[in-house]
């Protein structure tokens, strides 16, 4: 229809995917299946013809192919021994497969250098677990758990050439928990609990106290504290990244975040109120890099692919703290609304023990959520549903190019400034209008989206071209969605 989604980015991502779920209610518990497939691909090439790219003999342009494909399927089986006692039990399994290929393409010839970066990796994971829930008296409550996630990887992570990752193996994480609820008074309560988990691809492990408590104030008005350790693995390529055939980061420790927040909640008359947090995150054993020892873990994960080439050691830190408020009314009276403000700010430490803002530090969020129904006639719905967000810019680390561009040799960053400047601020404001018809045993929906209605360029990535000027990648503009959903 002429609308470009690709945002300058030479893509349309494809899509498609199918979820199912079926519950059975059992006379001493509950029977469940749920299962999800989803495929996506995404194809970009450098565009010649472009007259504002200035592309000239011995500029080399890309073409790169992404493909992703996740399968998850899992049971559920809660048994109730008595009014008192029940223990669930969860079955899952799950796979991620992600392939990537990049083609070098010579402007001048046409001539493709293929497979010049090569992605290919997949990974599955069975996960059980097991929960204990047994209510002693009116006033405890007892919780206990055992669990394991079983992973088998197999990844291989070519770049420019490079072999970053080549891996086929096999892990586990062991987990186990428990925790006791006791009433005080019918005003306050006491939550204390332990987590553990083992790690056993290098034997890793974590024992993690955690504490909560919670006091109404009044019936409208209550008061809450929580603080524990939280522990997370390292994403997986990281420690099969292959250097000198040996993996030197095969034993890194998890990353560790002692976290507490301090929360009050008040209700606002009849489906309203208001909710306030307070949190602070001090993080420690963070993997931070030795070359260059300016840069940590924190900052990375969210691009559109990802190198791990680099070796960490656990000598990082790290500190998240802000506020966060919640106005939100529940459907009622035909509309509802959702307002969220947070103000926080993200800061690490890297092996130069110098602290920085993190990339991720935008120090603001602003969400809106509004919707309104109208009844016509006995089985007609049509509904308006707006969202908008505005959202503090990522940071970066300021590249320069000292020679032609065409080599990583000829960019320099400049981690002296590292994240001490952001990109501009995002914007984005959605509209939704529903039609939906029921039926005595099915419902059809019609819908029309205008995502992005605004047509605001939020920008997406910065970054260096053949001729040492800087770009910009965006996200997609202004995008129409219609289509009809049934539901039986």
């Amino acid at each position: 229809m002429g609308f470009d989604f690709t945002g300058g980015g030479g893509g349309i991502p494809e899509y498609s995917d199918v979820s199912a779920k079926i519950n059975l209610p059992l006379k001493r518990g509950n029977f469940s299946w749920v299962t999800l497939l989803g495929a996506s691909q995404i194809f970009t090439k450098s565009n010649f013809d472009d007259p504002d790219q200035e592309w000239k003999d011995g500029d080399k342009g890309q073409n790169m192919k992404m493909t992703n494909a996740q399968m998850f399927t899992g049971i559920n089986y809660t048994h109730r021994f008595n009014a008192s006692t029940r223990l669930e039990n969860r079955l899952s399994y799950q796979l991620f497969r992600q392939k990537a290929s990049v083609d070098e393409i010579d402007y001048t010839t046409r001539a493709k250098t293929p497979n010049q970066s090569v992605l290919n990796n997949q990974e599955s994971r069975m996960a059980w677990q097991s929960i204990l829930n047994h209510r002693m008296n009116a006033k405890s409550l007892m919780k206990g758990g055992i669990g394991a996630d079983f992973y088998q990887a197999e990844i291989n992570d070519i770049w420019d050439g490079r072999t970053l990752s080549d891996f086929s193996g096999n892990s586990a994480l062991v987990k186990a928990f428990a925790q006791f609820q006791y009433r005080f008074s019918n005003a306050f309560s006491m939550t204390p609990g332990l987590y553990g988990q083992l790690y056993t691809l290098n034997s890793d492990y974590s024992i993690e106290p955690r504490m909560g408590f919670k006091w109404d104030a009044s019936p409208r008005s209550s008061f809450s504290l929580g603080s524990g350790l939280h522990s997370q693995l390292q994403p997986r390529q990281v420690y099969f990244y292959k250097e000198n055939d040996v993996l030197p980061n095969k034993n890194l420790k998890m990353s560790k975040s002692w976290q507490t927040v301090l929360g009050y909640q008040q209700k606002l008359g009849a489906g309203m109120h208001l909710k306030t947090e307070a949190y602070y995150q001090s993080l420690f054993d963070i993997p931070v890099t030795t070359d260059p020892k300016e840069e940590s873990i924190l900052n990375m994960g969210d691009d559109f692919s990802n190198a791990w080439d680099f070796v960490f050691v656990n000598d990082g830190t790290g500190r998240n703290y802000g506020v966060e408020m919640t106005l939100e009314k529940f459907f009622d009276k035909q509309y509802y609304f959702l307002l969220t403000a947070s103000l926080f700010d993200s800061k690490y430490t890297a092996f130069d023990k110098k602290e920085r803002r993190t990339r991720f530090a935008g120090n603001y969020a602003f969400n809106a959520l509004f919707g309104y129904e109208w009844k016509l006639g006995a089985n007609r719905l049509l509904s308006v549903n707006t969202k908008t967000a505005y959202v503090g810019g990522k940071r970066y680390v300021p590249v320069t190019v000292s020679g032609s561009a065409t080599s990583v040799n000829d960019f320099v960053f400049h981690y002296d400034r590292a994240y001490t400047e952001k990109l501009s601020d995002y914007f984005r404001m959605d509209l939704n209008v529903n039609m939906k018809v029921n039926y005595k045993r099915w419902s059809v929906e019609w819908f029309v989206e205008v995502n992005n209605i605004t047509n605001h360029q939020n920008v997406w990535y910065k970054y260096i071209n053949d001729r040492g000027k800087e770009e910009y990648i965006y996200q997609y503009g202004l995008m129409p969605i219609g289509g009809c959903r049934v539901y039986f």
